[in-house]
């Protein structure tokens, strides 16, 4: 039977004071804001039983960070003056002058002219620990052999870092490509903020082609998918701060990067992590 107009006044009145309540609970309710974990940086600690400030690492790539973060962290020599490793990675253009001259980082690793250009004399604040190998950048292709040709390069989707200071994933590619008189259309460029991300859209085809060393993530890129761009560049060192190379940590900086010794290896086959004074 249809509803008197006094009855459905009263149900409207109840669904919107309902509605209304409903509305100032809710709004009562807190949302605790979602804690997502840093991108760029890993850490672990040393087990150190007076805590003490972490051992800070700077790199530019986050491939075996974890690895080599680890391995210091059960370094005897670390646990007795640091609470933890913290490592990060992030492009070379966010190091300054102040972090050097503060020794910020107690390792990094970058090339000495990079340094030198921030601190004329960085050798007072750092002292050069592992020199890495020479090596080649290519051009790697998803599908074919690529080829230093406007027609080529026409409709490529060309992956890059961000990171303007990059050797092989932007200042050589670009160096050449201008040399070459081949321009790319805005669209063209796509830039990531670390190769691991840059490796994952090759795989997946959001990109055609990369610059970089002759492998990807694991894998190598074979002869008839790559072009090279340059060959027998300085990779750069490994640089350890003045304030903590007391005795004994030199061994020990040096028996953690033998960890990184499978990238270099891969560069030079020969490559080994070593030291007159150090049993590794």
């Amino acid at each position: 039977m249809p509803l008197s107009p006094l009855v459905y006044r009263v149900l409207v009145a109840l669904v919107v004071l309902a509605a209304t309540g409903l509305a100032l609970l809710l709004g009562q309710v807190r949302v605790a804001n979602a804690t997502l974990g840093p991108y760029d940086h890993y850490r672990c600690d040393t087990g150190a039983a007076q805590g003490g400030r972490d051992f800070r690492i700077l790199t530019t790539t986050n491939y075996l960070a974890p690895a080599l973060a680890d391995h210091l962290c059960q370094s005897g020599w670390l646990a007795d003056r640091f609470g933890g490793v913290d490592i990060s990675w992030q492009p070379r253009a966010l190091l300054d002058t102040r972090d050097l001259a503060d020794q910020r980082y107690d390792l990094l690793w970058n090339r000495h002219r990079v340094l030198r250009g921030l601190l004329a004399n960085v050798d007072q604040y750092y002292e050069r620990l592992l020199q890495t190998p020479t090596y080649s950048v290519y051009w790697l292709s998803r599908t074919d052999k690529p080829r230093l040709t406007a027609d080529y390069f026409a409709d490529k989707r060309v992956g890059l870092i961000q990171d303007s200071q990059s050797q092989s994933s932007f200042q050589q590619p670009m160096g050449q490509l201008r040399q070459a008189g081949i321009e790319l259309a805005p669209e063209q460029l796509h830039f990531f903020a670390d190769r691991r991300s840059l490796y994952q859209a090759f795989n997946t085809g959001d990109v055609d082609i990369i610059s970089g060393l002759k492998w990807v993530g694991e894998q190598a890129v074979p002869p008839e998918r790559r072009l090279v761009i340059a060959e027998g560049l300085s990779t750069g060192a490994w640089f350890a701060s003045r304030r903590v190379l007391e005795p004994g940590a030199r061994c020990d900086l040096l028996a953690a990067l033998a960890v990184m010794a499978p990238i270099y290896r891969r560069i030079h086959p020969g490559f080994r992590v070593q030291d007159p004074e150090c049993v590794l």
